[in-house]
Formats: C-alpha cells, structure tokens, sequence
C-alpha cells in the first residue's frame, strides 16, 4: 500500500509522464498553474490515458476557475496534435479568464467609484446645511442622506437645500424626497 502526501507535492515535483504527479499537480493547481501543467498531458503514456485525464482537467477548469477548455475528438489524442491542441486551447481559455476577471475588476471598480461619488456628494450636502443652518440641522438631515442611494435624489436635495426658508421646511422637505425616492425604488 501507497500514501500519497498531496501537502508535501511542490509545485516542482511534477514527473513527466506520471498520471499520479499530474493529478497532485492540477490538485493543488491554481488558474495560472493550468497553463504550465496541461503541456505535461501530452506526455501521457496512451491516448485513451490523455483523453481521460484532458477530460477530467476539462472539469476541473470549469467547475474551480470557469474556464472552458474545449473537447477534443479521438483524432486529437495522437501526442503532436494533441500538444498543438492544447497550446491553442489554452491561449483561448486564458485569454478569456484574463478577459474576465477584467471585466469583473473594471465592473467591481465602477461601482466602488459610484459608491465613493454618492457618499462625497453626501458629504457636500450635510455641509451645505451646516453653512446655511447650523450643526444641528446637518445632523438631523445626516440620516436621510444615508438612506440615499442615487444621485438624482440626491440631486433633489441640493436644491431643497438652496430653495427652503428655514430648517423645519428642509427637514419636512428632504423626507418627503427620500420618501419619494424609495417609491419609486420599489
């Protein structure tokens, strides 16, 4: 009987030709790890022996990092066109994991930026009430402020803020445009 220790397996182990070392290898493999592990199929002893294992790091692609790998017929299994198979599939797939994860940090940094936008836009609002009606005010309109979510109600406020005559019509005001506002947001 064998024990196979995955923990002890460096990232430099990988024994060409070797299903067990391949198979620790993708274990522990991570995204950008696929790149350099996949070539070492092609050194697989048979091509029924590639095809499976191809298969089997097909799903692991898919299931752990979303990649896609494309499938392969039997005629890809002989060892020179199935290296120039993988070589291409994995451009492809990287390319599009790359692409991705762009997409995903372009998005993720967008809606941190509006985020940002709308809470400096708060912020000018509670001291433009300070400027024009004291601490006390602002602190009382602080509250309605945080439950806005868009920069048209905000945009509401602002010019509640410069149109009112005192600080009971701004506070009567502004909760009727946040009211208002979560209306239509339902």
């Amino acid at each position: 009987m064998h024990v196979v220790d995955f923990a002890s397996h460096r990232d430099d182990d990988l024994i060409q030709g070797n299903l067990t070392s391949l198979q620790i290898g993708f274990e522990n493999a991570g995204p950008s790890d696929f790149a350099r592990l996949v070539p070492a199929l092609a050194d697989l002893s048979s091509a029924s022996l590639r095809r499976t294992a191809y298969d089997w790091v097909r799903l692991r692609a898919r299931h752990y990092f979303g990649m896609e790998l494309e499938a392969l017929e039997d005629a890809d299994m002989g060892v020179s066109v199935f290296r120039s198979r993988l070589d291409e599939n994995m451009k492809r797939a990287t390319e599009a994991w790359f692409a991705d994860g762009l997409k995903a940090g372009v998005e993720k940094g967008l809606e941190r930026g509006v985020e940002q936008g709308l809470e400096q836009q708060r912020s000018l609002l509670s001291r433009q009430a300070v400027a024009r009606f004291g601490m006390e005010t602002a602190a009382r309109l602080t509250p309605l402020l945080a439950e806005v979510v868009d920069w048209t109600t905000l945009a509401e406020l602002g010019e509640a803020l410069l149109a009112v005559g005192d600080e009971s019509q701004l506070l009567v005001r502004a909760k009727a445009i946040v009211a208002a506002s979560q209306q239509r947001a339902d």
